[in-house]
């Protein structure tokens, strides 16, 4: 009786130890424990607790940041287990924290599920500039009181925060001006105002690591004055992203760049369809080069751009003839030549192409494989097949895909060079091309290479039986007796593969 009066009832507190070994480990799921620690710990554990709690905030990036928020939100025991409306927002903290344990703990406070301690910790943070992304989001709160207290934190902060803290916060601006809870029409000429104090501020948000914080400065470019375009063109071809790439040309010609030099220098960017969006551009503004550029594109290596250079070049010159262009090419630059003779040419082509099928340079090769399946499927798709079994694994895959799109292939001769063939990059593409076969050739397939000791290989027969049998019903394709036997004789020789549920499902299907 004596030892149930005096029972010690376990806290968080407790637990901490073990919770912190969990979040070092990489575990967040337990960070909402660490920081009930907060509110049932120790003066000791308090400490521990907000310490960890620093040690995560300062890990968290953007997409971090926000996860975290759905993640304490998530945990809704928080709230059933703390009498959290007894305590107050200074009971949280231990003596003699850090700032950085103090900020810790003020803005996983501002995730909280109880509306009042995000409004305080919000309101508290407001002095705090490092904390600027955290009340950025509580400006789409749910809770109004919430919003407007963070709207206020967000005036003051935007008053003292310096560039890097401030281009911290734009990645979480530009995905506020999706939500429809915030205010962006307050926040929005806030933003304006610090990227008139700070002049750096526009660099560092174009070169942030985040593409959202990017995007949303190229997208405010015109609202932001007069911009240093001469670094802003620097930067069409600096930017990692082929869509910002064109939408930072797109607004420079907005904002009055001289066009035809953008969209010469567009015309060398890696992103095919930008180089098509250039020479679009050059041929709408009678660009006096636009022939000279058109024509050099015909080479390019995107089929996009050969056939936008192609509809400029024959508009120019109606006498222009594209198909003998690449035909006095294929000596120079023959991978390309081959891809634009296959767009331009016709079946006369195809044995000036096929010699190329024994070049030993792999683009070549596939080029010209690629090309003789547009011109002539029917009389090249056996030349094709046979180059499953070559040693490039480029090769094998550029054949696979082609035979795979135009059906026209000798199921027998793929088995036999899958068979043949050590590598399992071979087996597999050859494996997928089996498996396009009709409904009983494809379960015969499956079963016939499961077990071939190749793990990949059998884990695709194992989704490919999966696979059919879920989409049995999709045909009524009839099952001859010598199939059925074979099949039958199949499951009970690889039955060891697969589950008993499985060989005993097959077995009934193939009845």
């Amino acid at each position: 009786m004596t030892a149930l009066l005096f029972h010690h009832k376990k806290t968080y507190g407790d637990y901490l130890a073990e919770y912190i070994g969990h979040v070092k480990e990489g575990e967040l799921a337990f960070v909402p424990w660490v920081y009930c620690a907060l509110a049932q710990g120790t003066d000791e554990q308090k400490q521990a607790a907000a310490h960890t709690l620093a040690e995560v905030l300062a890990g968290l990036n953007t997409d971090g940041l926000v996860a975290m928020d759905l993640r304490m939100r998530a945990t809704t025991s928080m709230e059933w287990s703390i009498s959290w409306r007894t305590l107050g927002l200074e009971d949280l903290f231990a003596k003699n924290l850090s700032l950085a344990e103090c900020r810790a703990v003020l803005v996983f406070s501002t995730f909280h599920p109880n509306g009042y301690i995000r409004e305080q910790a919000v309101a508290a943070l407001g002095t705090d500039s490092q904390a600027l992304p955290a009340v950025l989001l509580r400006c789409n709160d749910w809770v109004a009181q919430v919003r407007q207290a963070a709207l206020e934190s967000l005036k003051q902060l935007l008053d003292t925060a310096d560039g890097e803290e401030l281009a911290a916060a734009l990645p979480i601006l530009e995905k506020l001006r999706r939500s429809g809870r915030c205010r962006m029409d307050h926040i929005l000429p806030l933003f304006f105002r610090a990227f008139q104090r700070d002049p750096d501020l526009l660099r560092l948000g174009l070169e942030s690591g985040d593409v959202r914080a990017r995007r949303l400065c190229i997208s405010l470019l015109p609202a932001l004055g007069e911009p240093n375009t001469a670094y802003l063109v620097e930067r069409v071809k600096r930017e990692p992203d082929p869509f910002l790439r064109k939408l930072l040309y797109r607004t420079l010609l907005e904002l009055g760049v001289e066009g035809m030099a953008l969209s010469r220098r567009f015309l060398r960017d890696k992103y095919p369809p930008n180089r098509v969006l250039a020479l679009e551009y050059l041929a709408e503004h009678g660009a006096e080069d636009l022939f000279g550029q058109a024509v050099s594109l015909l080479m390019d290596k995107s089929g996009r751009v050969r056939e936008a250079a192609g509809e400029v070049v024959v508009q120019a010159d109606k006498d222009f003839d594209l198909r003998q262009f690449y035909r006095e090419r294929l000596s120079v630059r023959p991978a390309v030549a081959i891809l634009g003779l296959g767009e331009t040419g016709n079946r006369a082509d195809c044995p000036a192409i096929a010699g190329f099928l024994s070049c030993p340079q792999s683009a070549v090769v596939r080029a010209a494989m690629t090309a003789l399946m547009g011109l002539d499927p029917e009389r090249y798709s056996e030349a094709v097949t046979e180059k499953l079994a070559a040693d490039q694994p480029g090769v094998v895959k550029t054949a696979a895909l082609l035979l795979t799109k135009y059906r026209n292939f000798d199921p027998v001769r793929v088995f036999a060079i899958l068979q043949a063939s050590p590598a399992e990059n071979t087996r597999l593409k050859c494996a997928a091309l089996l498996f396009c076969a009709g409904k009983w050739d494809r379960l015969t397939y499956a079963l016939t290479l499961l077990g071939s000791g190749y793990e990949k290989l059998d884990q695709a027969c194992r989704r490919q039986l999966e696979d059919w049998s879920h989409t049995y019903n999709r045909s009524y394709a009839a099952l001859g007796e010598e199939q059925r036997r074979r099949i039958l004789a199949l499951l009970e020789e690889k039955g060891a593969y697969l589950r008993p549920a499985m060989v005993k499902q097959l077995r009934f299907l193939s009845k």
